[in-house]
This record gives C-alpha cells, structure tokens and sequence, in this order.
C-alpha cells in the first residue's frame, strides 16, 4: 500500500457518538453549531450525514503503529516518538499532529498565534491562555528528520473584544496528518479550524482514537471512542460546547513550516486573505477571513425506499460510516447505516448528494457557523497541474459555503477557457429560506497568468454558474491582485448542483507604432590645404683632421666643430 493513498484516505473513520442528549446548560432549543444528528427509529434504514465542519474535532493528536500480515492488522499501538521501541516494527504508521505554539524547543511545524479584527478594520487583542490541558494521552514528540511533527493538546485563545454566547474562548486546532513505514513520514493533508467553546469541568468521556484492534479490518482506518455526548471536543476534565461566531469580525492564524505548503486549499470562510513568505529557510503562513454559515445534510430513509442508484451502491461492501441494530456490512433488512465519512468529496459522492438532496425535501437540517482551512485532496490535471508545478508555493485557494464541493482543484476548461468548480447544497436553510451561495477564489498571479498565457497587464474576471437548467451570471467582485494573489467572489447565487465558471481576460496591449526617419546633414566642401614646400640645406663641419657633412632646414654643427 502506498503512503500517499494511506494518507489521504486514514479518515475514513467509524466514529460511533452517543446521540439525543442535550448540550451543556441547554435550555430551549440547542444552537445550530450544536445540532446533534438522531439515531434511526428502525432497522432497515440508510441515512447520510455532511457535516464537515464539526469534522476536525472529532480526535486530539495521535500516533500509531500498526502491524499484521499483507491483509490483516494483528496490533495497533500507541506510540510516543519515532524511536519508541513498541513503534519499532510496522506494516504503517499513521499519525495526526495538532500543532503546539512555537518556542525554542519548537520552531517549526507550529503556530505563531491567532489574530482577529473588527468590521471597522481594528485588529483585537488576542490572549494566548495556553493548551486545553498540559497533555493528553496520545500527544507525542516531533522528529524534523522524519518529517514528524509535534503532536500535542488543542490551543485556547481569549478575545475580550469578540465576545459569544459562551464567553470570550476559542479553539485553535492546527492539524497535520500523514503516515509512514517506520523510516520517513508522508504528510497527507494539512488543515486548521477556530471554533468559539464555552468551557465546563467536570469528569467527561475524552475524544481520542481507539487502539482496539478488532475494530482493525484494514491499514487504511481509524476508529474513535465514544465521546461524551454533552460535548463536541472533551478531555477527560474539560467538555467544550461549540458556539455561533459573533457578527462583523474576522479571524485568522499564523503558522511556520519548514516544508512549504504547496497546491490548491479550499476553506469554510469568506473574503480570505492569506500571505506566504519565506524567512530564514521556513514557510511563514497566515489566512485572515470571515466565518460563514454551512448548511448540513441529514436524514433517513427505509432502504427498500431508496433510488436505484443509492440501493446498488449501498448493496456493496464494505460499507462506511456508523451501524446500528446488526454489523454494518450485514443484512440491509437488519441493520441500518449512517453514511457520515465527511472527508472524501468527489465527482462520486456529489452524484451520491445529488440522488439525497429529494429525499430530504432539498432542505438543510442546519446552518452552524464555521471557519476552517484544509489542503484539497486530489491532484491537479491539465494546464492547472502544469502551471501549479511552476510556482513552489500556495498555488490556490477557493472557498464556499456548498455542503459539497469538488475535491480538487479547479480544472481548466479549454473550450470556454474557464475554470471550473462543482459545488452542492441544498435549496433551502433549515428554517426554509432559500440558501444562498457564496464563492471565493484567491489564485497565485502566477499560476494564473501561466494557464491563460497573459502578460504582466491587469486582468478582468466574470463568473457564471452554470446548472443543468439555466445559466446566471452573478455579481462579480474582482478585488485586486495584490501579495501574488488575484482575488475574485461570487455572492447570491441558487444552488442546483451547479457548475462555477470562472474566466478571466486582458485587454490587448497596444504597442506604440515607432517610426524611423532619416534626415540628411548638409555635406561639408572639402578645402585644400595650401602645401608649403620644405628647404632642405647641408652645411659641412670640420674638427681639426675630422670632416662631416649634415644636413636639415636649420642643421648646425656638433660641439667642438665649427662651419667650413
């Protein structure tokens, strides 16, 4: 198995939470941010669930080695370090390291700090009020030779200024995740999130990963406890209740790394700014955005009620996600299965949204809050993999506030000379309003001008969003290009499993037209010199015996002779 398909697919989890029960303090209604999905009433049903912004929280940091034969994982172990004897032999390693603030002991792979700024443009005072706790039981110690990073405790900030519902407290969880084969580690995904939390103590069943090996059946997994269910991230003294952000403030973190972040990122926030630079041999990263509401999809269903299309795909095993009343890959008719792997979105899993959205009146079961970041999974294809190879850094970045969205980059539509970007959602909010999308684009100048061949000349933008109905050209706001990056959004517009296209152009250039004249200069009259003939005389000179003869205009004799 090859490190990069471990890496990218190591969260396909089976992740089983206590259901129902009501949050922390809960007195009417919980919060969208809290919304907590219900179990089937019955066996014999099939439900999905995309809720990916609440993804991230489900583990802390861990890492674990697992061995066994080519086809069967015979232990998983919880490792400290790379030299942990108990580490030592692996068929793979997997690993997810939340990243601790930089000091002197870590300077690279950690978080700079946290920042925020109101709508009038003031940057707020941000309290660093240190990790959850001191530790948790899977962190463990980073080798930069390895390519392994820190693994420790979620970090909390305090913002006085940017108060929630439930205090001034926010959750920063920066995350790196990879795997390796006990000599050198692949990092796979890199991705961050800041959650507002209210915070209680008390005694709280912790959200942590499970090293039960039955619940093993492949190299490619990991498997989660059940966490408490009043919380949606716990230690074992402290429960944190995810609450809405407040209006009007963006929020951002800094971060140093010393492998470069590369490719294309998506992100649940909107208007980003994001800057990338590198100082002394490290990459210094930081994103400012705006949070955004993201509707979640929800439901159940009979199975024998299903389309076609979802009964043969459910029919085959095995099958993901979380099983009640009878083993997962059983009977249909015995056992019901909610399909809630959040992190894979392909052309496949949009047809798979596409075939629910229906059967679940084309409706959101919620609209929580969110502002996350992640590298996109899935390579780059065409022009867009060839010009992202010629930049070293962040080539993209795109944002929505779609359920689903492609996971790749944009591909480049050669036809229309567009980039092209699918995204799904359901029609309507949870309360029935009709849900509007958000895009933004923030794209290296660079990699930009490389697909379309332009010049260094200003660019113009359009976007369309296309469906298999009709075609509407929103409102575009072409921000600016500034810091190497070209910033473009799109607002308002009805989702429909639509296709966002955008194009971008450039006046032609138009070169002043030079033209040479030859001016002829007067000639000079040659004038003749008037020659002036030279008179040449000898004269003879004689000392005592001795007799010589010179010559010249004016010769005279040597000393000692005299004229004859």
């Amino acid at each position: 198995m090859s490190l990069k398909k471990v890496a990218i697919t190591l969260l396909t989890a089976s992740l089983l939470i206590s259901l129902q029960t009501p949050a922390l303090g809960e007195v009417t209604k919980p919060i969208d941010e809290q919304w907590k999905r219900t179990a089937p009433s019955k066996p014999g049903q099939y439900g999905i669930l995309v809720q990916q912004s609440l993804e991230l929280l489900r583990f802390s940091s861990y890492f674990i080695s697992l061995d066994g034969s080519k086809d069967k994982v015979e232990s998983v172990t919880a490792c400290k370090s790379f030299s942990d004897p108990l580490c030592a032999k692996a068929v793979v390693q997997q690993m997810s390291a939340n990243l601790q603030l930089c000091s002197e002991k870590i300077t690279s792979e950690c978080v700079t700090g946290m920042s925020a700024r109101n709508a009038a443009g003031k940057e707020l005072k941000v309290n660093y009020e240190g990790p959850i706790e001191s530790s948790l039981i899977y962190d463990f110690a980073g080798d930069s030779t390895k390519g392994l990073p820190t693994g420790g405790p979620p970090l909390i900030f305090s913002i006085p200024e940017a108060p929630h519902a439930g205090g001034d407290k926010y959750m920063l969880k920066v995350e790196m995740q990879g795997s390796g084969n006990g000599s050198v580690f692949v990092i796979g995904r890199t991705r961050a999130g800041i959650f507002p939390v209210a915070i209680t103590t008390g005694n709280f069943s912790p959200s942590k990963i499970s090293i039960d090996l039955p619940t093993y059946t492949s190299y490619n997994m990991i498997n989660g406890n059940s966490i408490d269910p009043a919380c949606q991230f716990a230690t074992t003294t402290k429960c944190l209740t995810v609450q809405t952000f407040p209006a009007d403030v963006s929020f951002g973190f800094s971060a140093k790394f010393k492998n470069q972040l590369t490719g294309w990122w998506h992100g649940r926030f909107s208007t980003p700014e994001i800057t990338s630079e590198i100082k002394d041999g490290l990459m210094n990263f930081s994103v400012m955005a705006k949070p955004i509401k993201v509707p979640t999809v929800f439901g159940w269903v009979d199975t024998v009620s299903l389309p076609e299309d979802l009964k043969a795909r459910y029919s085959k095993v095995p099958r993901y996600g979380s099983s009640y009343f009878a083993p997962m890959n059983g009977d249909l008719a015995l056992t019901s299965v909610l399909n809630d792997t959040n992190s894979l979105f392909t052309d496949d899993t949009l047809a798979e949204l596409k075939s629910w959205l229906p059967l679940l009146g084309d409706r959101a079961a919620a609209m929580p809050s969110a502002w996350a970041i992640s590298t996109i999974d899935g390579d780059a294809k065409g022009d867009v993999e060839r010009c992202t190879k010629l930049e070293s850094g962040i080539a993209g970045l795109v944002t929505t506030n779609a359920s689903m969205y492609s996971s790749g980059p944009p591909v480049f539509n050669t036809d229309s000379q567009s980039l092209e970007y699918k995204v799904a959602a359901p029609h309507l909010t949870s309360t029935g309003e009709n849900l509007l999308g958000s895009y933004d684009l923030v794209m290296n100048s660079q990699v930009a001008r490389c697909m379309y061949g332009f010049s260094k000349a200003p660019l113009k933008a359009s976007i369309s969003v296309i469906s298999t109905s009709e075609k509407t050209t929103v409102e575009t706001s072409f921000l600016n290009e500034s810091n190497g990056f070209i910033k473009l959004s799109a607002n308002g517009f009805q989702y429909s499993q639509p296709t966002i296209r955008v194009k971008l152009t450039q006046e032609k250039i138009v070169e002043p037209v030079v033209t040479t004249t030859t001016i002829a200069e007067p000639v000079k009259e040659a004038v003749a010199k008037k020659v002036v003939k030279k008179i040449v005389k000898t004269i003879t000179c004689t000392k005592g015996k001795l007799t010589r003869k010179l010559s010249g205009t004016a010769p005279k004799c040597p000393a000692g002779y005299r004229v004859k």
